[in-house]
């Protein structure tokens, strides 16, 4: 759902038209079993992320938690954009992330700021919480896509 969620906003910022809900259902439909493969291949890096933002929350440095989050927004935009083998999605998602570092730190950000909204602004985020529910990941996606799109047309002929 990730990956259709991209799709969607990729268009989106490309300017491209079409259904949101018919060009989400279609990505959806046609990167489930990547998508399924890829989650259970990230669950581990994800675990240890969450662990080490528990250690750092115990007041002992951690270190690169933002690189898990960063990777896993590659990922899943890569999926969606391009058709490609899961290996070498791993890899691009490495190359990207490392190569393009004050983007990738602005989306780490991003990706970021619902879960420390969680932690740090706890009654702010239950206020707010029907809103980053309904809407919160879709725009955080959409922020992330005009990003993306620029790193994207760096390396790929896009148009």
């Amino acid at each position: 759902s990730t990956a259709a969620m991209y799709r969607v906003t990729l268009n989106m910022v490309r300017g491209e038209g079409g259904g949101v809900v018919r060009s989400f259902w279609a990505s959806f439909k046609l990167n489930f079993k990547q998508g399924v493969l890829l989650f259970l291949i990230l669950l581990i890096p994800t675990l240890l992320v969450i662990v080490e933002v528990e250690i750092y929350l115990s007041g002992v440095v951690a270190q690169s938690i933002w690189m898990g989050v960063v990777f896993g927004a590659y990922i899943y935009p890569l999926l969606a954009q391009f058709d490609n083998s899961i290996k070498n999605m791993l890899k691009n998602a490495c190359l990207l992330a490392i190569g393009n570092l004050p983007y990738s730190v602005v989306m780490a950000a991003l990706n970021l700021a619902v879960p420390a909204l969680l932690i740090f602004a706890t009654s702010f985020f239950l206020r707010t919480c029907i809103f980053w529910l309904l809407i919160g990941g879709a725009l955080i996606a959409m922020l992330n896509s005009y990003l993306l799109r620029k790193i994207f047309k760096k390396y790929f002929d896009l148009d």
